[in-house]
C-alpha cells in the first residue's frame, strides 16, 4: 500500500502584471552580462520611435496595475492594524508602567522599591496571513486569539 505524500506548501502565484511584462519584455530587458546589455541597447535603437512609445507606454500600464495591487493590500493591512488595535484596546497597561516615559528624562533621586504588580494582564496573539486570491489580487486574514480560551476569531467569524 503506498504512502501518501506530505502536501508541499504552494508557491505563490506569479502575479499576471509580471507574467505579461515578462513574456514580452524578458529577453530584452532581463540581461545578465555586458554582452547581452549591449545587444538589448542596439535592439532598442533599432525599433522605430512609435514602438518605443508603445513599449514604454505599456510598460507604464503595467506598473499602474502592479501599483493597484499593491494599494489594495495596503489598504487591507491598515484594516488588520485596526483589528487588532480594536482588539488590544480592552486591555490596559500594567501598574508601573507608562509608554510616556520614553519621552521624559530619568528621575536623578532614586525611587523606593515598589513590589511588582500582582499580575499582568495578557495580550492576544495576533496572527496576519497574506493571501492571493483568484485573480492575482492579495488579500489580508488577521486572527485574534482569545486570551481566556485560546478560541481565534477571525473577521469572517465576526461577521456571521
Amino acid at each position: 500500500m503506498p504512502t501518501p505524500t506530505p502536501e508541499t506548501p504552494s508557491t505563490p502565484a506569479v502575479p499576471v502584471w509580471l507574467a505579461t511584462a515578462r513574456r514580452f519584455y524578458a529577453q530584452g530587458f532581463e540581461v545578465r552580462t555586458d554582452a547581452q546589455m549591449a545587444g538589448s541597447v542596439a535592439d532598442w535603437a533599432e525599433l522605430p520611435v512609435h514602438e518605443q512609445t508603445f513599449t514604454c507606454a505599456h510598460l507604464l500600464y503595467l506598473n499602474l496595475v502592479a501599483q493597484r495591487g499593491t494599494q489594495r493590500l495596503l489598504e487591507q493591512v491598515l484594516g488588520a492594524l485596526d483589528e487588532v488595535a480594536d482588539a488590544l484596546a480592552g486591555f490596559e497597561e500594567p501598574e508601573g508602567e507608562d509608554a510616556d516615559d520614553e519621552d521624559q528624562p530619568p528621575d536623578p533621586t532614586p525611587a523606593a522599591a515598589s513590589p511588582p504588580p500582582a499580575t499582568t494582564p495578557p495580550t492576544p496573539a495576533v496572527e496576519v496571513e497574506v493571501l492571493n486570491a483568484e485573480d492575482d489580487s492579495p488579500t489580508v486574514e488577521v486572527e485574534v486569539l482569545d486570551a481566556e480560551d485560546d478560541n481565534a476569531t477571525t473577521e469572517e467569524d465576526a461577521a456571521a
